[in-house]
């Protein structure tokens, strides 16, 4: 067995002398290891989470907004390479009128395809139930926690300097809206700016833009060779 060199004697006795700073100091260490690999595994895990609710919700990879578009070119969509799933969509911001609400609220007005899900950014209920009629809507569930609306709840919007009346049916989420942004702004006020989902024909119609749509959104292939599945 080798014989310890004077370095080593030194730094064996310097150990006995200064053991506690020393376990100090690993202490230290194996903490800040264990907050690393605590965050990395965080970490880990809520792009695992993220990546899976845009998975499940069909988020989509490309949104585009125009000014007015007849609903006939929405087939050519898919003729695009790559695109897998196009669905095209009626939005507006309107003001909404609540019981009680003395400050502008506002919301986004987004349409729902009738008697079916969006095959691009759908929603996902949390209580309630689809709209089924014109005058009936779903709120973000953001929104409608922060002003205390449930089901069967009524409001009234200002669309297109009309008002309307309309019936709260359904709380629902959405991976395009994680967080509700209004236009202009950097932060989430839910508050005062929700998102309002209604019926496609119903709000066309209130946004003048009957048999036109004014948002397309898209999916992608990895492949990038669509599908041809139907937008309609």
């Amino acid at each position: 067995m080798r014989a310890l060199g004077p370095l080593e004697r030194k730094l064996l006795r310097d150990l006995r002398r200064l053991w506690l700073q020393a376990v100090a100091v690993a202490a230290v260490l194996g903490c800040g290891i264990a907050l690393y690999v605590m965050s990395a595994g965080m970490r880990d895990s809520l792009a695992e989470a993220r990546d899976a609710w845009y998975l499940r919700g069909r988020m989509a990879d490309v949104a585009v907004s125009l000014v007015r578009a007849p609903d006939a070119l929405a087939p050519r969509l898919l003729a695009v390479p790559g695109v897998v799933a196009a669905e095209t969509r009626v939005t507006g911001i309107g003001l909404l009128d609540l019981a009680g609400v003395n400050e502008p609220v506002s919301a986004q007005f987004l349409s729902l395809p009738a008697r079916r899900s969006p095959r691009v950014n759908d929603v996902v209920l949390r209580a309630g139930r689809m709209p089924a009629r014109p005058a009936e809507v779903l709120l973000h569930e953001g929104f409608a926690k922060a002003r205390g609306l449930t089901p069967g709840a009524r409001i009234d919007a200002v669309l297109q300097g009309r008002r309307r009346s309309l019936e709260v049916v359904g709380i629902a989420g959405s991976p395009e809206f994680v967080f509700a942004v209004a236009p202009g702004e950097l932060l989430p006020e839910p508050r005062r700016f929700g998102v309002v989902w209604m019926e496609r024909e119903a709000l066309g119609r209130a946004l003048d833009l009957d048999g036109a749509f004014n948002d397309v959104v898209l999916r992608l292939g990895p492949s990038g060779v669509g599908t041809g599945c139907s937008t309609m």
